[in-house]
């Protein structure tokens, strides 16, 4: 379970005197309780892994509203965050992988609807692919 090793590495990270990690972690494992007081139960694997997907969505939201604001400093801190939040997803598909998805899913799909052929594409990503380039390549593989 997530919360069990985000307990160990904020045991580590406060050793080490690590204080962007040690925040980042308390972050994340807040949201997590939160999201299970939400749903008055113990979260599912998927459950933990959209919560740390909302959680890195943020960041990197934050660190572009950050970066067009001129204040370097806050965005680079908002990407470390980001970076060290993205520790605990999956790895994700390479570009050349999506796309072949795509392809096959397009390729099967006998009407050219754009939410269908999404369906199937994310279906098959299960999380390990960001689902802005999955719209991206869907839009372009429809539209050629």
């Amino acid at each position: 379970m997530i919360k069990d090793t985000l307990q160990e590495k904020i045991k580590v990270a406060l050793k080490s005197g690590d204080k962007i990690k040690t925040s980042t972690y308390r972050i994340l494992l807040s949201a997590l309780n939160n999201e299970q007081i939400a749903k008055q139960r113990d979260l599912t694997s998927e459950e933990e892994l959209q919560v740390i997907k909302r959680q890195v969505k943020q960041r990197e939201e934050a660190r572009e509203s950050w970066s067009n604001a001129g204040r370097t400093e806050e965005a680079e801190k908002e990407a470390k965050e980001a970076q060290i939040l993205k520790e605990f997803l999956p790895e994700q598909m390479s570009r050349e992988e999506i796309e072949a998805i795509v392809s096959r899913a397009v390729s099967e799909s006998d009407n050219q609807d754009f939410g269908k052929v999404m369906g199937k594409v994310m279906a098959q990503t299960q999380g390990k692919a960001d689902g802005k380039i999955v719209s991206e390549l869907v839009k372009q593989k429809l539209s050629s």
